[in-house]
């Protein structure tokens, strides 16, 4: 630089000071025009290139030695995405492109839709075509059957050995659809008929489990308390093996009585003027194992009136159950029935029969 000193003190041209140089700019690297201005320049990128953004041109200051904002090169645009393989290509920028596979494909991370940004003339991520969405080969000897494949998407699946895929239904047609089959692929395997039971209901839980309601006074075994009972079809056999008939219950008839819901218990109540040996007028008894009532059932007993004898003393006490009344004639008085001449001032009654 050159100056000169003029008559007025001052510098012409003005000094100023010393700055640290940026690196020098390639127009072949940057594929781009480079114009200075002083301390500045400003890239102008070649035809048919561009920075980020779609930018063309950009303005660079050199600060402390370094290039402010930082330099990037020109690159050339994507490369334009028309015809992709099963999808469909929408533009929503030049720089922005959205991939939407086509009905039954999908991209190979399993999405059907995605977007790729164009960066440094690449579109990332890397855009591809929408492979088909296949189904899983299905194994003859995992499923029991054969299997026919009808046509690309359709596989006819058929058992073996008179096995079913379900109850009545030895073979499927499976569709292929968006890499499933449907209906669902099942393996064939033996199938438990449900059965018709004597004197029980039968309540088929699903496909594989039933349950047996015994009707009222009847159980699932011979001599047992179990009135109903679950059973899983295990390889075509019921688990546990069902009762060919269920067993009646041997319940003794029982008048003027509540009888509970289980058919197992009862409570008796005596009707009035009637009540059992032990004075009580109502009693639980419950049917046991053997079909027995516990405690044994007794016949309410008929219950003789009060006796209301003038001018005596009533004693009334029970011998073996038996109801029995001492009636003592009060002094001076004696029992119509016997003689004035009798000495028999107490008379033993007997109830029989409420008499």
């Amino acid at each position: 630089m050159f100056t000169s000193c003029e008559a007025d003190g001052s510098w012409n041209p003005p000094l100023i000071p010393c700055k640290e140089f940026c690196s020098d700019l390639d127009p072949n690297t940057l594929m781009a025009d480079i114009s200075e201005y002083g301390w500045d320049v400003i890239i102008t990128c070649f035809g048919g290139f561009s920075l980020a953004a779609g930018l063309v041109t950009s303005t660079h200051t050199c600060v402390s030695g370094s290039w402010v904002p930082d330099v990037e090169s020109c690159f050339a645009p994507c490369q334009t995405v028309t015809n992709l393989n099963n999808a469909d290509v929408n533009y929503l920028s030049n720089d922005v492109i959205q991939v939407t596979c086509h009905y039954g494909f999908q991209i190979s991370d399993g999405n059907t839709e995605i977007e790729h940004n164009c960066n440094g003339g690449t579109w990332v991520p890397e855009v591809q075509s929408c492979p088909e969405n296949t189904c899983p080969s299905l194994s003859t000897s995992d499923l029991n059957a054969t299997v026919e494949l009808v046509s690309d998407s359709t596989a006819l699946v058929t058992c073996l050995n008179n096995l079913e895929v379900s109850p009545g239904v030895s073979s499927i047609l499976h569709v292929c659809d968006l890499g499933t089959w449907f209906p669902t692929v099942s393996t064939c395997k033996a199938w438990c008929s449900v059965p018709q039971i004597a004197n029980a209901y039968v309540n088929q839980l699903d496909t594989s489990n039933l349950e047996i309601v015994c009707h009222h006074g009847y159980t699932v075994h011979n001599g047992s308390t179990m009135t109903s009972e679950n059973s899983k079809c295990i390889d075509g056999h019921w688990t546990p093996s069902l009762s060919v008939q269920t067993f009646p219950r041997k319940i003794p008839v029982l008048t003027y009585n509540r009888m509970g819901s289980d058919f197992l218990t009862a409570d008796i109540d005596c009707i009035d003027g009637f009540r059992f040996m032990d004075g009580s007028r109502s009693k639980k008894f419950v049917c046991d194992e053997t079909g027995l009532w516990d405690p044994s059932v007794e016949e309410c007993q008929a219950q003789c009136p009060a006796m209301n004898i003038t001018y005596s003393t009533t004693r009334l006490y029970s011998v073996s159950g038996q109801d029995m009344a001492d009636v003592t004639c009060n002094n001076g008085y004696h029992y119509s029935a016997f003689p004035i001449s009798s000495s028999a001032f107490t008379v033993t009654f007997t109830c029989v029969d409420g008499a």
